[in-house]
């Protein structure tokens, strides 16, 4: 260099810039540096505080699931007619017998008991002689449940039985026939169990969940064993707070253990107990240390080798990428499947539960097509079934899963799977993909087929001794067992129709149960609406003329379509029925006629009408409308459901078209003509 600048070293002013050069160069990487260490500090800072809040709202709503599912176990048991009529008939023993298998298929459970209204244990299982016949009015449980009689989860308590366990109780009321309190039904569940469901959630290295009961009682402590002394943490600051319903994180010194941790701690809504999750916090924070000297050695190096300025700037920002993807790893580390989607189905988000259903990778997902990986299909008839999330898309709503769908994974099993799609937005507004959340519904639906299963079972048993009744009964109103005298004949014309609804509620859930578990047969054949309109007509006259109403049909044109005639009948029975019973005055006129590829039939009356905030409850099971039914027969609250269910598989549909308070109501039957698409699409 000093042959093409001789005197340099000498140059006074060449030095001064090159040093003003190199000040000027480093000055902004300095200052970069200590800006870039601060931000660093405070984002890994908010990620740690935000990761211990989130794991502690987590442990919050797992264990007010599991109460919930604990709760809702007790209730399914109390509420079984046969064990409701053995208590009623003074049979606790009998009725015990039906839970005897329960700890066996819900581990969780330890024992259950049946307690009458005072407190006093009559019966448990598994059974232990000494505390029959005891009180235990003075428990938690017992003062819980009797407080409004209503499902209670009780506080930790030593039970009186031998072996004496802490334990927990889940108290739920029996009602009777008309909703009275008769006894109470109470799961008994071991605090170890707790302390396995605090395992579920990793709080981290040297860290641990636990749980609170409403007196600060601990449950869910590796130090808290079911058959130890209770451990009481009341006087403990953080569980003073989180009983009075607050949720936080804050820094604090455990005597115990001589060490200083981090402590996030949410309340469990619904049940006054809390969730608290601690860890040391040279462990809560090590990733941040470790990462801070990581920041410092990469721009001490390049203050020094500023020539590579770009180079570490592009390596500092390749790092916080890093933390920001950590970051979306425990967003995505939720226990449903979650998987996002551009608009081409491209597949650009994979989560751990989604590669644990389809068995797929993130690494082999992301970036192929949807129905590569994920493969939705229809149980019954195998074809594809994505409508929901092309629906999302299309409108920009949440779209639900259909029931019936079906994941086939990578090894080719199958999986019953349900949820939802929601659509993704882009800075304009603009639908830009989807994420898609699906979840193994697998238990879900062996819930669902053991209640079917019970209904139709209870449903079949009460149809033939009702219709027995029903025919005694009638038999008697007749004179054939001897002159009824007339002060009688009201009250066997009561028992006659509280029979009559009974037979029909019986039958109404054996159709429920039939079309929900898929055994509905159907006999798909030509049907001219005008002529069964007609038919259904003439058999309700005695009705309409009765209440003096004006009931007619006509029809447009000859129009086939194709149905079930017998499904048909029992449809717009149903559909007039209603029309029928809720009209006073006026006329119900029953039009036939056809829209493009459908035939509609279409019932209109006078009645009075639906409030807007009642109609969305109309095709629900078990719905009945809060209008003016004074003196009109009561009905099931399944007849609509029905209708739209039966007329839903025949590929139609049934529709409220229009209704209005005092003015009256519009309904429409929509069945597929003969040869349509619909039609044909129904019949195969």
């Amino acid at each position: 260099m000093d042959e093409f600048l001789p005197g340099f070293l000498k140059s006074k002013w060449k030095s001064v810039f090159y040093v003003l050069a190199y000040i000027l160069l480093c000055l902004p990487i300095v200052a970069l540096s200590v800006f870039s260490y601060r931000q660093v500090y405070n984002d890994l800072t908010s990620l740690t505080l935000s990761n211990r809040q989130s794991i502690a709202y987590l442990a919050a709503n797992s264990l007010k699931e599991e109460f919930l599912h604990l709760t809702e176990l007790a209730q399914s048991f109390s509420t079984r007619p046969v064990f409701q009529d053995l208590l009623a008939e003074g049979k606790p023993n009998e009725a015990i017998k039906l839970l005897e298998s329960v700890p066996t298929y819900f581990p969780e459970i330890e024992r259950l008991f049946v307690a009458d209204l005072k407190g006093t244990l009559l019966i448990d299982t598994p059974h232990l002689s000494d505390v029959v016949g005891e009180n235990f009015a003075q428990r938690d449980w017992y003062q819980g449940v009797t407080r409004e009689w209503k499902p209670y989860v009780s506080e930790i308590y030593k039970r009186t039985a031998e072996p004496s366990y802490n334990v927990i109780a889940v108290a739920v009321p029996i009602l009777d026939k008309d909703q009275r309190p008769m006894a109470i039904l109470v799961l008994q569940v071991k605090i170890d169990t707790l302390t396995d469901w605090s395992k579920r959630v990793d709080v981290g290295t040297g860290g641990f969940l636990y749980f609170v009961d409403k007196k600060g009682q601990v449950a869910g402590y590796a130090r808290a064993s079911s058959e130890g002394e209770i451990l009481d943490f009341s006087s403990v600051a953080i569980v003073q707070k989180v009983l009075k319903g607050q949720s936080g994180i804050e820094i604090n010194f455990n005597e115990l253990d001589n060490e200083e941790r981090l402590a996030a701690y949410k309340p469990v809504s619904d049940y006054g107990w809390g969730a608290i999750a601690t860890q040391p916090t040279i462990n809560a924070f090590s990733r941040r240390t470790e990462t801070l000297r990581i920041v410092i050695a990469i721009f001490g190096f390049i203050t020094f080798l500023n020539f590579t300025f770009v180079w570490f700037l592009l390596r500092f920002l390749r790092i916080i990428d890093g933390f920001r993807e950590r970051q979306e790893t425990f967003l995505k580390s939720i226990g449903d499947g979650v998987m996002a989607i551009d608009r081409k189905f491209v597949i650009t988000l994979f989560n751990t539960a989604a590669e644990r259903l389809t068995g797929f990778s993130p690494q082999e997902a992301i970036g192929r097509p949807m129905r590569d990986i994920v493969k939705l299909v229809n149980e019954k008839d195998r074809t594809e079934n994505i409508t929901f999330i092309e629906e999302a898309m299309l409108f920009g709503k949440n779209k639900e899963m259909a029931n019936g769908v079906v994941l086939i994974t990578k090894t080719g099993a199958e999986i019953p799977v349900g949820d939802s799609a929601a659509p993704v937005f882009d800075a304009n507004g603009v639908v830009s993909g989807a994420i898609i959340v699906f979840r193994d519904v697998s238990r879900e639906r062996e819930i669902r087929k053991m209640k079917d299963e019970f209904v139709s079972l209870a449903s079949h048993e009460l149809r033939t001794p009702m219709t027995s009744i029903a025919g005694f009964v009638d038999m008697m109103r007749e004179g054939r067992y001897g002159q009824i005298t007339k002060e009688f004949q009201e009250p066997l014309g009561y028992i006659a129709e509280s029979i009559d609804r009974l037979i029909r509620l019986v039958n109404d859930l054996l159709n429920v149960s039939r079309i929900e578990a898929g055994r509905m047969k159907f006999n798909l054949g030509h049907v001219d609406l005008g002529k069964i309109a007609s038919k259904v007509v003439t058999e309700l006259q005695p009705v309409a003329e009765q209440k003096k109403l004006e009931l007619t049909s006509k029809a447009e044109e000859m129009i086939e379509v194709q149905a079930d005639t017998e499904k048909v009948e029992q449809i717009l029975h149903n559909l007039i029925g209603n029309s029928l019973k809720f009209t006073d005055q006026g006329r119900v006129t029953v039009i036939v006629r056809k829209d493009n590829d459908f035939g509609i039939i279409e019932v209109v009356d006078t009645g009075v009408g639906i409030p807007e905030d009642e109609q969305k409850k109309l095709f629900g099971k078990f719905q009945q409308i809060d209008i003016d039914s004074a003196g009109r027969p009561s009905g099931t609250g399944l007849g609509l459901y029905l209708s739209r269910q039966l007329s839903q598989k025949m590929g139609g549909d049934v529709l409220l078209i229009e209704s209005k308070p005092d003015l009256g109501s519009k309904f429409a039957l929509r069945l597929p003509t003969i040869d349509s698409a619909t039609a044909q699409r129904v019949a195969k």
